[in-house]
């Protein structure tokens, strides 16, 4: 099970509930931002390949970041909206589906990397007198990780860099 379109735009519309100020174009941004890498989808021969690429992301997000800051976006708002599509291949990475190429074009290989979290999963769910399903268990694991990053780099960063 891998996170779905749904699951990326939860996080788009997280990442300005994380900001003392907001606006409403700041959730449109961040939910675009946020499922920006499956833009690929459209050409299913590229899907998990192009736009999951760090080498083709890295360039994209520094784009990103100066058109935020011509459009006036603080600088935790723009370390936080620069890097959700690099959240969604690490969202995509971690919860199994289609290997991620994320050395694309330099390497031809796919990632999976779910295995990670599947042992932790295991060992919570021996402590629960409920059944689950794994995959649930690991996009709801991934989902919480990220929420929690967002929240404590939105905060580190207002703390401790100034615009």
């Amino acid at each position: 099970m891998l996170p779905d379109f749904f699951a990326h735009c939860l996080i788009g519309v997280i990442t300005p509930l994380t900001w003392k100020r907001k606006r409403g174009r700041d959730f449109l941004v961040a939910v675009i931002l946020s499922t920006f890498p499956d833009i690929d989808a459209f050409f299913s021969s590229l899907h998990r390949i192009l736009l999951h690429s760090v080498v083709i992301l890295i360039p994209l997000i520094i784009i990103v970041d100066m058109i935020l800051k011509k459009y006036g976006y603080r600088v935790y708002q723009r370390l936080s909206l620069s890097l959700l599509p690099l959240i969604h291949v690490i969202m995509d990475l971690s919860t199994r589906g289609i290997p991620v190429k994320i050395l694309f074009p330099l390497v031809d290989y796919g990632y999976q990397f779910s295995w990670l979290l599947d042992s932790i999963i295991i060992n919570l769910l021996q402590l629960s007198p409920y059944s689950y399903f794994i995959e649930v268990i690991r996009v709801d694991l991934v989902l919480l990780l990220v929420v929690l990053f967002l929240i404590i780099t939105n905060s580190l960063t207002c703390k401790y860099i100034f615009d």
